[in-house]
């Protein structure tokens, strides 16, 4: 996952509208899923807001 600059939180390339902390753990869950179990998370925290770090952070530890 990628945090942009702007706060846009994209995966494999494909940005994914923020909704809600329980929308991105979904998202999350299902591209690792995806990829048989292998979470990958790209945040770029020096560019990225503070909050879009969190909410990614908040969002990875929901239970699976």
């Amino acid at each position: 996952m990628l945090v942009s600059a702007q706060g846009q939180y994209v995966i494999n390339r494909n940005p994914i509208p923020f909704r809600g902390v329980e929308q991105l753990a979904e998202e999350l869950k299902a591209r690792r899923r995806d990829a048989e179990g292998a979470a990958r998370r790209d945040q770029r925290r020096a560019a990225a807001t503070h909050q879009a770090v969190v909410r990614v952070m908040e969002a990875s530890r929901s239970p699976a």
